[in-house]
Formats: structure tokens, C-alpha cells, sequence
């Protein structure tokens, strides 16, 4: 893991134009076509899910959470109040674990769904 973040790490664009060009270090985000990304995305989805798990439940997070590149999906059976309270600590902490690791929320894509069952 310490050689791949490294090697992120260690990045650098170059923009050349005519005579001139200029390097400048990769400050944000992975570039696009990176062959490290696959690998930097798989450690990163580890160790979110980890610290989620730890800081919510480890049961929680095995049975009702599901991660993709770009959308993370949880869920949860509301059947008390408790259930409620717990609703609401999984998501501070999983926007505060985003927040942690420099992860942007796009809100305008954000949703929450509610299904109600009789």
C-alpha cells in the first residue's frame, strides 16, 4: 500500500507548448487513466468500509452497505426510535468519514429514500 501511495504520491503533469513546458505536482484527486486507480480505489473502498464499520457496527455494515466508485448505498429497517438514532449516527459518520478523506458530496445527486411498509 505504501508503494502504491507513493507512486500516486510522486505524480507529476507536464504541459508543454512549443518551446516551453512546465511540471507541476498532482495535487488532488487521481488523474484519469492511471493505472494505479483500480488499486488506490480498492484500498480506499477498504479502509472507508473499516472505519465505518467500526465507528457504526461491523453486523450493519456487512448486511446493509454497498459501494460503488462514485455512490455509496446504505439501508436500514426502521422499527423503533433506537432504529432512528442509529439511522442518523450511520450517516454523520459516513459524511464526516468522507469529509476525513477528502471526499466530495454532490448533493444535487444525493438522495434519501423512505419506503414505508403496513
Amino acid at each position: 500500500m505504501d508503494a502504491a501511495l507513493s507512486l500516486h504520491y510522486s505524480c507529476r503533469y507536464t504541459v508543454k507548448q512549443n518551446a516551453y513546458s512546465k511540471s507541476f505536482p498532482m495535487q488532488v484527486g487521481v488523474r484519469q487513466g492511471c493505472a494505479l486507480a483500480p488499486t488506490i480505489y480498492s484500498l480506499f473502498t477498504v479502509l472507508f468500509y473499516r472505519e465505518l464499520a467500526k465507528c457504526t457496527s461491523q453486523a450493519w455494515a456487512e448486511k446493509c452497505l454497498t459501494i460503488f466508485p462514485d455512490d455509496k448505498h446504505l439501508h436500514w429497517q426502521i422499527e423503533s426510535t433506537g432504529d432512528l438514532q442509529f439511522v442518523c449516527h450511520c450517516v454523520q459518520q459516513t459524511f464526516r468519514l468522507l469529509r476525513q478523506y477528502g471526499m466530495t458530496v454532490n448533493s444535487d445527486k444525493s438522495r434519501l429514500v423512505v419506503a414505508l411498509r403496513t
